[in-house]
């Protein structure tokens, strides 16, 4: 394995060259949120930051602005907090977002990105923001482990690429994601993560929910990579369209008569949220 040269990435280097664009653009939107808890529930977003850039031919060509809010959650600032993000009471004092201001960042971009997807948009969509957006994962979406790096934490992603930065807080979070996703997998700089992304997660997908499914058949839905929804309490599976038959047969298997499982078409702008 060659050695490499870990550099310092601060808030004022370049995200990526630009590149000048030749015709139609779209535009994206990276978002990172830092939260008093995992539950959208009943956890709080204390902050919220963003980078919108444009793109062409699925490569980022220009940093367009960049946002960063704050608010006091309703708990205040616990030690937690400030032990993960360096942030204290004086710090949020007195913020509170600008919904106004955030929704139209959202509204004015064609995709939102996150690291980890399907626990940003919870908590983000409940604010009222990005809820018809088609969404992508800078996660899920890009196959890390096959370019040798098992562990997918962005930051980790980001040392294994050559650069540092400041982590969980929100701004420095995006900031370093922008400039991971415009990188290359290998000499071919015209393909890259954010292309791979792109490409991946627009591939249609189904969601199989095993609704009544006997409980002697646990171990084939586990082995099958079926996950288990406690709340709904039914195993489902999320898989590409042309899988559709393979799992249709697979269920033979499970049922015999009646009750019998639902396929669920994921609409792009419904990605990374449960399907009622």
């Amino acid at each position: 394995m060659k050695d490499i040269i870990i550099k310092g990435f601060g808030p004022d280097d370049p995200l990526f060259p630009e590149y000048k664009s030749d015709g139609k653009t779209a535009k994206a939107l990276f978002v990172d949120i830092e939260t008093t808890g995992l539950n959208p529930e009943k956890d709080e977003v204390w902050e919220i930051a963003g980078v919108a850039f444009e793109f062409q031919f699925r490569r980022p060509t220009k940093v367009l602005e960049s946002f960063n809010f704050l608010q006091m959650p309703t708990t205040g600032v616990t030690e937690e907090m400030t032990r993960l993000s360096g942030v204290f009471e004086k710090d949020l004092k007195g913020r509170i977002f600008d919904l106004d201001l955030l929704k139209t960042h959202f509204e004015s971009v064609d995709i939102i990105v996150a690291h980890n997807a399907a626990f940003d948009r919870g908590f983000i969509n409940k604010m009222g923001l990005g809820v018809n957006k088609v969404w992508f994962c800078s996660w899920k979406d890009i196959d890390w482990r096959s370019f040798g790096m098992p562990c997918s934490t962005l930051i980790h992603l980001c040392w294994h690429h050559g650069f540092w930065y400041e982590a969980h807080r929100a701004v420095a979070d995006c900031r370093a994601a922008v400039k991971l996703l415009s990188m290359s997998p290998d000499k071919d700089d015209s393909i890259t993560y954010f292309k791979l992304m792109v490409d991946e997660g627009s591939k249609r997908k189904t969601r199989l929910y095993a609704y009544g499914s006997e409980f002697k058949f646990k171990e084939i839905l586990k082995d099958n990579k079926f996950k288990w929804d406690p709340e709904a309490k039914v195993w489902w599976k999320e898989f590409y369209d042309e899988e559709t038959e393979h799992h249709v047969n697979l269920m033979s298997s499970v049922y015999k008569g009646t009750p019998t499982p639902a396929l669920v078409p994921v609409p792009m702008t419904k990605r990374f949220l449960k399907l009622k």
